[in-house]
């Protein structure tokens, strides 16, 4: 993490990052990522660029950090949905299923995923990278009736065929 951070020197949240970082890759993946998100860092040309003026709260740790990224996802509501079904489907999740679920242009949705580096997607399938971080924090973000809401509809579109009997045993 210190090569990488030693190479944004002029960055005016080098400090605050090295302080944060320590030695962590993955923290350090995920702030330039969420710097990226909050348009403080521009891509152009293959380069980062400071955008001037731009000013935002940098969380200390891994799951605060992770956590702000997935607030940013809330204005792409099909890409939190499926994000929130990982909760109960776990860690992958195919594009037919999620299609089952009435997730809108599934395709899209999981690629804005892939593109924040938060899933990617092989085969028709979204893995939800570094699940075991992500899973209590998509899970505590959820409020009690999106959890109600989330667990009859995958009842609803992909309980078809269970009864009582099946679902206890």
């Amino acid at each position: 993490c210190r090569t990488w951070i030693v190479k944004l020197a002029k960055f005016d949240y080098y400090e605050k990052l090295q302080e944060n970082c320590r030695g962590s890759l993955l923290y350090f993946e995920n702030v330039i990522e969420y710097l990226k998100e909050t348009e403080v860092l521009v891509d152009f040309k293959e380069k980062l660029i400071v955008k001037a003026g731009k000013s935002i709260v940098i969380p200390r740790e891994l799951k605060g950090l992770y956590r702000a990224r997935i607030k940013n996802l809330s204005k792409a509501q099909d890409a939190s949905l499926i994000l929130a079904y990982s909760v109960y489907l776990g860690s992958r999740i195919d594009f037919a299923t999620l299609e089952a679920l009435k997730i809108n242009e599934v395709e899209k949705h999981a690629k804005i995923l892939q593109d924040s580096k938060i899933a990617r997607i092989e085969d028709g399938v979204v893995y939800i990278n570094n699940y075991d971080i992500a899973l209590p924090i998509i899970k505590s973000a959820l409020k009690q009736e999106v959890e109600a809401y989330l667990a009859k509809n995958i009842l609803a579109h992909l309980g078809k065929g269970l009864d009582d009997a099946t679902v206890a045993n």
